[in-house]
């Protein structure tokens, strides 16, 4: 799946993000991503969702507030700033 596409797997998006596929599940089932299922296991997130999702990052991280990624390790939220910047 190429950066163009308009749905991301979890492998291609954790790709993106530099995280786990299980990272981004855990997203989806917490239901701070939205995404669609195709039967049980499949999960396709929009290109659109992703994109809204990163904002709320941004926006968190310039008004200092912790973001779910946040856990106490340095990197994750940078990891995520710094692919948008990267694939851009």
């Amino acid at each position: 799946m190429t950066e163009d596409a308009k749905w991301f797997t979890t492998t291609t998006l954790a790709r993106r993000w530099l995280c786990s596929p299980r990272t981004v599940r855990n997203l989806v089932h917490q239901g701070k991503l939205p995404a669609t299922r195709i039967g049980e296991k499949l999960i396709r997130i929009s290109r659109q969702d992703v994109e809204a999702y990163e904002h709320r990052l941004e926006e968190k991280r310039t008004t200092k507030e912790r973001g779910p990624f946040d856990c106490g390790k340095v990197g994750a939220l940078d990891a995520v700033a710094w692919a948008r910047k990267t694939v851009r």
